[in-house]
């Protein structure tokens, strides 16, 4: 069930559509958390230009991004491991 709905993004309004209400809280979170990463950008730079602004915003964002998946790509090689040492325990005492 789509809906649209009108998020705010460093002062400016975008219509969006959510498909869920799991996906709009999700949407309007992330507007959030990008208009106060801009923010605080915009007041490094200040007199800049707001197109730097934005793009060291998109840039921070992709380096979270990159760097969870990385620590993500991580945990589950970890928990490979684990599931491995577990079966080969429990074949032994079997």
């Amino acid at each position: 069930m789509d809906r649209k709905i009108k998020v705010t993004i460093f002062d400016k309004d975008y219509q969006l559509m959510a498909s869920s209400e799991h996906q709009e809280m999700m949407m309007r979170r992330a507007a959030e958390s990008v208009t106060h990463l801009a923010r605080k950008y915009a007041e490094s730079f200040k007199g800049g230009d707001e197109k730097d602004v934005l793009i060291f915003t998109a840039f921070n964002v992709c380096l979270q991004n990159l760097t969870y998946r990385e620590e993500i790509k991580k945990l589950q090689d970890e928990a490979d491991v684990l599931e491995k040492e577990f079966k080969a325990y429990l074949d032994k005492i079997d």
